[in-house]
């Protein structure tokens, strides 16, 4: 047994195997079916035009002997003419539907090939495949001068359209950008400036705006603070005549004074002294709220505070255990 029918024999059958054959085989039926389905699409039409001339020499007859038949004749055979064309729309409403599941069942199976990695081994050759061209010879051609006029023509045009398709360059590829000259570039400045000046004037209008805004408001809800007199007019009837009088009203909250005004006076500068050098003090300590003056004053000054704060708790600790034992005795 040699070494490469060891490898075969004792290999795993792949998981892709096989997908290339039903692959083929599945095109073939497709282009088979299409095939089929071409004359018969053909001999449908020929069929048509034939009972369409019969059903004219139907009619002519009918018309020869329709002295000769009564009317009974005559709806029976329009009867019969119609079931006809009936019978020949649904069958080839049936191909036509036909046709379209085949073209769909081919768009679903035209999906991208998976490749499979190239494995690099000595002695094992990879197949090559020659890709065969449709022979043109071998298309399916129609019977009719219409077809064959449109046929032609459109070769004729794809075969103009070539040596035209050669020399078009894309308008895109070889687009070169030029670069501005200093007229232009003076001139996109000046734009530029004109619109920064037009946002920056806007910008300060609305700023303006906004201020003078918050200023009414603020007048408006704003507390008015001493005495205050107020004017109220009204009017009265008195003799069906209307008199016009002012009444004063002061508040009671405020009432008016004969003296002047007491303005409170303002604090005096006090200057501290730190209470451990006896200069004057700088700085406040945000623990104690004493004032120190330098930083030897501050730590004394904390020292004194946690041995206060020590002996504060070591009294409460003895007051505690008194309690308890006097509660025990």
């Amino acid at each position: 047994m040699s070494e490469h029918e060891s490898l075969i024999a004792g290999r795993s059958r792949r998981a892709n195997a096989g997908n290339k054959l039903r692959e083929l085989l599945e095109k073939e039926h497709i282009r088979a079916s299409t095939e089929e389905g071409e004359p018969e699409k053909e001999d449908e039409e020929y069929s048509l035009e034939t009972e369409v001339d019969a059903e004219r020499d139907i009619d002519i007859s009918s018309e020869s002997s329709e002295s000769e038949e009564g009317e009974e004749e005559q709806q029976v055979e329009l009867a019969e003419k119609e079931e006809r064309l009936l019978r020949q729309e649904e069958k080839s409403e049936k191909r036509r539907l036909q046709k379209h599941r085949i073209t769909n069942l081919q768009k679903s199976l035209g999906t991208p090939k998976t490749k499979l990695p190239e494995k690099s081994e000595p002695g094992l050759l990879k197949k090559t495949y020659k890709k065969q061209k449709a022979d043109p010879s071998s298309r399916r051609s129609s019977s009719r001068m219409h077809t064959i006029r449109m046929t032609q023509s459109t070769e004729h045009r794809l075969q103009e359209a070539k040596p035209r398709r050669k020399y078009t360059v894309h308008a895109g590829t070889d687009r070169t950008k030029f670069g501005l000259t200093q007229q232009q570039r003076l001139e996109e400045a000046a734009k530029t400036e004109a619109f920064n000046i037009g946002s920056l004037r806007s910008y300060v209008n609305y700023e303006e705006q906004r201020k003078l805004r918050l200023r009414r408001s603020a007048a408006k809800h704003r507390r008015l603070q001493g005495p205050i007199i107020k004017f109220i007019t009204k009017t009265e009837t008195l003799d069906d005549q209307k008199q016009f009088r002012n009444y004063y009203v002061a508040p009671l909250e405020h009432p008016l004074s004969q003296g002047p005004m007491e303005v409170p006076s303002l604090p005096e500068n006090v200057i501290e002294e730190c209470p451990i050098t006896g200069h004057r003090a700088v700085y406040m300590d945000p623990l104690t709220r004493l004032p120190f003056a330098n930083a030897a004053a501050f730590q004394e000054l904390r020292d004194v505070y946690h041995q206060k704060v020590m002996n504060e708790e070591n009294l409460i600790t003895d007051d505690t255990k008194n309690r308890e034992q006097k509660s025990i005795t």
